[in-house]
């Protein structure tokens, strides 16, 4: 994690406690919403597999088949985190930009990087 993203993560743990229980009034506790919010868009990387509270990493790594010529090259780029799939194609968020990437391209991922096909990372815009 980004030493920029360490510190949006440590003033997300100052804001949460901002609660009406806590003495807040409603317009501190949705300012602080808004800017939790704010954070975790800039910073997507706060929610691949990593929770503030228990420090607990889950593990996901995918192997599969490409159908792409044989003397294509691959790259491995971080992401930073997978946020979804279809039976085609898996969502990450890579460089701040959700990208959906064929499985017909991927050669494998892991919690924190993808391996492609040279050409589907052209084609996004990613190298």
């Amino acid at each position: 994690m980004s030493a920029d993203a360490e510190k949006a993560l440590d003033r997300i743990r100052l804001m949460l406690p901002r609660t009406t229980k806590s003495g807040a009034s409603e317009a501190e506790v949705d300012a602080a919403a808004r800017h939790i919010g704010r954070l975790v868009m800039k910073f997507p990387e706060l929610l691949s597999g990593f929770s503030p509270w228990t420090e607990r990493r889950t593990t996901e790594t995918w192997t599969g088949s490409h159908d792409w010529p044989g003397d294509s090259e691959t790259v491995t780029l971080n992401h930073s985190g997978k946020r979804g799939e279809s039976p085609k194609s898996v969502l990450f968020i890579i460089r701040g930009n959700k990208e959906w990437i064929p499985k017909a391209q991927l050669v494998s991922y892991s919690l924190t990087t993808v391996t492609m096909s040279e050409w589907i990372a052209r084609q996004k815009g990613l190298i």
